[in-house]
């Protein structure tokens, strides 16, 4: 299973430290649930990032966005071989 470096910690802290809440969807009180699947490389690298879950409002940008800017994941390692693989991470949009 592939993970943040730093530990699974350290990814939730910088989702909650990091995510912006976009201004059309605090404008329409909108609170939702978006699931971004996407391909960790054996290099740590993300590539094909997909929406399992698009709750509009620019929330599926905003999803992709941090995901793209955070810390990069460690591949899975099954066995001591490192492996490319496919991640679906939830962001929990909610106004407070």
């Amino acid at each position: 299973m592939s993970q943040c470096p730093e530990g699974v910690t350290a990814g939730s802290d910088y989702l909650a430290k990091s995510l912006r809440y976009p201004d059309k969807a605090i404008d329409e009180g909108i609170q939702a649930v978006a699931q971004v699947s996407f391909i960790v490389n054996t290099d740590c690298s993300f590539q094909d990032f997909k929406m399992v879950d698009d709750p509009g409002f620019e929330l599926k940008t905003e999803a992709k966005t941090i995901l793209e800017e955070g810390p990069r994941q460690e591949a899975g390692s099954p066995n001591g071989r490192v492996l490319r693989c496919r991640v679906t991470q939830t962001i929990t949009f909610r106004l407070e």
